[in-house]
């Protein structure tokens, strides 16, 4: 077999990956391969005297496990009692019936209070004055708040005072709506 200068690269990983192989597989075998210490030669630390009895360990220990042999048997003598409930089943348990003494006398029925009553939004403080249309241009009305000496000129869409939008403009009647509530209000013209 002839090793060419491009294969040398691949041929050196592939030498140190069966290294490793081999050496995890010691590692993990090691016990079967070099032998481990038998049971016998383990020493078991000596079982703590129960806090309850003041008493040491009375049972039987097994050599090999270092478990007691007597808490094994009887737990092994205890039976499971859950009052005919499986425990592998996901139910609820079964509620015994009982039943239902009915009183043959008037009944009450109680009816349930209606609902509250949406309370009313407040009014929209607009007074309007009248409108001014020049020939070719669109309606522009005059507003004002009420409580303020500022007059607004308004147009179909804008919005007065921060809050209040012109949606609808009638002769007689202005439509507006607050922009924070959404009601939507008439106004009427308003003669000084």
């Amino acid at each position: 077999m002839k090793v060419g200068a491009e294969n040398k690269k691949q041929l050196m990983m592939m030498v140190i990956l069966l290294a490793v192989a081999i050496l995890l597989l010691l590692y993990n075998f090691r016990d079967q391969i070099f032998g481990s210490a038998s049971a016998a030669n383990v020493q078991l630390a000596p079982i703590a005297p129960s806090s309850a009895s003041g008493k040491g360990p009375t049972g039987r220990l097994n050599p090999d496990t270092g478990l007691r042999l007597d808490i094994l048997e009887s737990s092994r003598r205890v039976k499971y009692e859950a009052g005919g409930r499986n425990i592998f089943r996901m139910e609820l348990p079964q509620v015994p019936k009982t039943p239902i003494v009915r009183d043959k006398g008037p009944y009450t029925v109680e009816v349930p209070p209606p609902p509250p009553t949406p309370t009313p939004p407040p009014p929209i403080p607009i007074i309007y004055y009248g409108y001014a249309s020049p020939p070719g241009a669109p309606k522009r009305i005059f507003l004002q708040k009420q409580g303020e000496d500022t007059v607004f000129v308004a147009a179909l869409n804008d919005i007065v005072a921060r809050r209040y939008k012109v949606v609808e403009i009638q002769p007689t009647t202005v439509t507006m709506e607050d922009v924070l509530t959404n009601n939507r209000q008439p106004i009427r013209l308003t003669q000084k």
